[in-house]
């Protein structure tokens, strides 16, 4: 059963953070369990990929750019808490709302979410398993 996955949440710091722990594990109980929890890593980290290149875009629309096509970044004074680069004369919110529209994008991951079970070796804090909540199927 797939499952579906906000783009914010794969962002997220917290969730990043779990995902690599789950990817360095080495203690899966079967390879099939390994092979599934590096598939999902695989799918969400090629859409985290996918989003930062959206958000270039974006970015490039709303931002300053140089004359070499880079984005100019913002100094400490202009810096904004959803953009790193220098924004565009009146531009700030239409900025802000096509982050936002972005960020709320769902995906589709075509995989089956992990059963909560194979997660009892991983040592995991309740904040972890929280960040991690979307990809988890609790047992029934």
């Amino acid at each position: 059963m797939p499952f579906e996955i906000a783009l914010e949440k794969i962002a997220n710091p917290r969730f990043r953070s779990a995902i690599t722990k789950l990817h360095q594990f080495g203690g899966w109980p079967t390879a099939k369990v390994s092979y599934d929890v590096s598939k999902i890593i695989s799918d969400l980290n090629k859409e985290y990929k996918t989003m930062g290149e959206e958000h270039t875009k974006v970015f490039k629309t709303y931002c300053k750019v140089d004359d070499k096509g880079n984005l100019v970044p913002a100094s400490k004074e202009k810096a904004s808490q959803f953009c790193p680069y220098e924004i565009k004369e009146n531009k700030e919110e239409e900025l802000r709302k096509k982050v936002e529209e972005l960020m709320a994008l769902k995906v589709k991951i075509e995989r089956n979410p992990l059963p909560l079970d194979i997660l009892d070796s991983v040592k995991l804090s309740p904040a972890e398993i929280e960040a991690l909540d979307t990809i988890i199927q609790a047992s029934s």
